[in-house]
């Protein structure tokens, strides 16, 4: 018999910040509307009830393809003196 293998991913949910309004039209009239995946990590999705779009909370990191905790340790050994060298190597 073949045995059916269903991976699960554990995704962490990196949803710092919630909607206060809807970015096209401006209305307070909001809900959660599920997650959106990337590959390993979730962002709370969310819908207006007046233009019914969907959006993410642009938190300071869109469109970024490393890791949140990559680019701030980065720029934290940057801004504490390190040369832009030693963080690259203190990186690899």
């Amino acid at each position: 018999m073949k045995s059916n293998n269903i991976i699960q991913k554990h995704y962490k949910n990196i949803s710092y910040h919630t909607a206060k309004c809807c970015p096209y039209c401006k209305s307070k009239e909001i809900v959660k509307y599920g997650y959106r995946f990337n590959h390993t990590k979730k962002k709370q999705r969310w819908k207006c009830k007046e233009c019914s779009k969907l959006w993410v909370v642009d938190d300071g990191f869109k469109k970024i393809k490393k890791s949140r905790e990559l680019i701030t340790a980065s720029l934290n050994l940057y801004m504490s003196g390190l040369s832009l060298r030693k963080v690259a190597n203190h990186i690899n």
